[in-house]
């Protein structure tokens, strides 16, 4: 492997785990692009497999790590530091050179948190070496940045029970007077710092936990708050949560004992942590906003008292999981109050969509295998434009059998592949039919690539819209909005649908069974099942201004009394009680 393709997977990894060190990095390599700078060190491959670094310059640098054995010294640091070593090890500037390697070897039963501030170093490093298996070992937790100390403290303070056990700090790289200085500091300030978790168990605390969905979690809150409940929204990096291995590492997260605990796609407690939010007498609630299928592995049925989804399409996913805790929960808006101002800036043309071309987590794959992606998605088109209409669960079963030359094994990651490309398909056929009526298209920058979408390019307005601001104001001032389901809506309306309803806009819908069990088809909205079926709907409606703006309102009380948060978590509640 070249060093950029080293470069290009590790970044890549770090986005995944450590969204905020990728872009750190991301501002860095941007500076010394715009800056030409050279490297500023040099690593060393020294016997043994140790890598020795020093800093590149005329007069042969600094050593970072040498010029004698790094891996004896530091052998020799923690041998002389026994009686101190606990359950962690901080790794203070770790350079990264032979300190995780040397520790991955010693703590098998220990946890590492790898601290440095020196981007420069941490990217060459990156450039040099596959960092996978430090990168994705949950043994590890890394700190890149300035001032890390500050991290290190916010750590100490936020989750003791991580230092409880001991904690030992040892250099990864040659300290200067000062640097030893800073270490000793901070290892004081550390052991000053660990007390016991005292949890403040409030009462009737309605705790919101979520790695995604952000612009609901305000009325989510709302809501529960509408409901008696004192509401509180947590957040756990990805990357700690998977380094805090403690059963009751979630006390510190919450800062009490909950009475409800509700995840978003899931949970970023670990099993060992719902087992002891169980004990503890919490209710662990998880609502799936997508597809559950591609969501759980199967074992998370014993985790959680209740287990929602949006569709009742896809129980026969969920309940082999989750038996009778599985039950359905429709979703709701998250504009329930808000105030149309009526300012609207960009032009607005007849028929509006917002909404993303849906080809940006299938490119990837398109670029892997170009040729193989294009044959399959001209099945996939054929498919589309020759049966589009049929029931959502048929159509997506055709699709399946159609395609199975391209996966014999009909993995769920290729039922997913198909799922994406069939939803883009679908968009462009019913927004090419909307074109000649005046189309204008709200969405990310692949609305300008021909090559995708052909020519709805030229409907792109050209920008993505602010959700909680700016989409409400174009819901309310389109004359016609359209909202395209994707294939994973089996049996239910669209996010979208409670959205431009709440904001007083007129919406034509494709067509779900489920629509009708909680709109009045005619009064609150209308819906579309073939591209002639659209054209026929939107030419009427266009004629039709008063017919538009009466079943806008009617679609708005609607929502507005039956579909908030303040309804959701009620039912929530109710479904709680009745173990059926």
């Amino acid at each position: 492997m070249n060093q950029q393709s080293f470069a290009e997977k590790n970044i890549r990894l770090l986005g995944d785990i450590y969204p905020e060190i990728a872009e750190g990095l991301g501002d860095f390599i941007q500076t010394r692009k715009n800056e030409a700078s050279s490297a500023a060190y040099q690593f060393i491959q020294a016997e043994g497999g140790a890598v020795l670094c020093r800093e590149s310059d005329a007069s042969g640098g600094k050593w970072v790590h040498g010029p004698n054995d790094p891996l004896a010294q530091a052998k020799e640091f923690i041998s002389a530091n026994d009686d101190n070593t606990g359950d962690l090890i901080i790794v203070w500037q770790a350079g990264l050179g032979y300190a995780p390697r040397l520790l991955q070897q010693i703590s098998q039963n220990q946890r590492v948190i790898i601290c440095e501030s020196r981007y420069e170093l941490i990217w060459e490093w990156l450039c040099e070496w596959d960092c996978e298996s430090i990168i994705s070992n949950e043994k590890f937790y890394w700190i890149i940045q300035d001032e890390f100390e500050d991290k290190l403290m916010q750590l100490a303070n936020e989750y003791p029970s991580l230092f409880k056990q001991g904690v030992n700090i040892i250099p990864g790289s040659v300290l200067t007077d000062e640097e030893k200085e800073k270490l000793e500091d901070i290892s004081g300030r550390i052991q000053a710092s660990l007390k016991s978790s005292n949890s403040d168990d409030l009462h009737n605390v309605f705790m919101i936990m979520s790695q995604s969905l952000e612009d609901i979690m305000p009325s989510v809150m709302r809501g529960a708050g509408q409901n008696g409940f004192h509401a509180l929204w947590k957040k756990r990096p990805l990357a700690l949560s998977r380094f805090l291995s403690g059963m009751d590492t979630w006390r510190e997260t919450c800062g009490c004992t909950p009475k409800i605990a509700l995840g978003f796609y899931g949970s970023f407690f670990s099993h060992l942590e719902l087992e002891s939010m169980g004990r503890a007498g919490i209710s662990r609630v998880v609502w799936y906003y997508d597809n559950p299928e591609t969501l759980f592995k199967g074992d998370e049925g014993e985790y959680y008292d209740l287990a929602l989804t949006f569709d009742p399409g896809h129980l026969d996913v969920m309940k082999p999981v989750f038996g009778s805790k599985a039950k359905v929960l429709a979703p709701a808006t998250t504009f329930d109050e808000y105030e149309v101002k009526g300012d609207f800036k960009y032009p607005i043309n007849p028929v509006t969509y917002v909404g993303a071309t849906g080809y940006r987590l299938s490119i990837p794959y398109m670029k892997q295998n170009p040729q193989l992606f294009t044959k399959l998605a001209q099945v996939i088109r054929a498919i589309i434009r020759s049966h589009l209409g049929m029931d959502a669960k048929e159509l997506l079963n055709l699709l399946i059998q159609s395609t199975l030359q391209f996966d014999p094994q009909q993995s769920a990651h290729f039922k997913w592949l198909v799922r994406q490309i069939a939803s883009s398909e679908i968009r462009k056929v019913f927004l090419e039919t909307a074109m000649p009526f005046g189309l204008t298209i709200f969405g990310d920058a692949l609305w300008r690539d021909r090559n995708l979408v052909g020519g709805l390019t030229s409907a792109f307005a050209g920008t993505s819209l602010h959700y909680d601001t700016e989409t409400p104001e174009l819901y309310a001032a389109s004359p016609i909005n359209l909202s395209i389901c994707h294939t994973q809506l089996i049996h239910a309306a669209s996010l979208r649908a409670y959205d431009v309803l709440a904001c007083g806009g007129f919406l034509l819908t494709e067509y779900r069974p489920g629509i009708e069990e909680q709109f009045e088809i005619g009064k609150d909205l209308d819906v579309f099942r073939t591209p002639q079926e659209l054209t026929q709907k939107i030419a009427f409606y266009l004629e039709n201004e008063e017919l538009r703006h009466e079943i806008a309102a009617h679609g708005r009380a609607t929502v507005l009394a039956n579909h908030t948060y303040r309804n959701r978590i009620a039912q929530m509640m109710e479904l709680l009680k009745d173990p059926r």
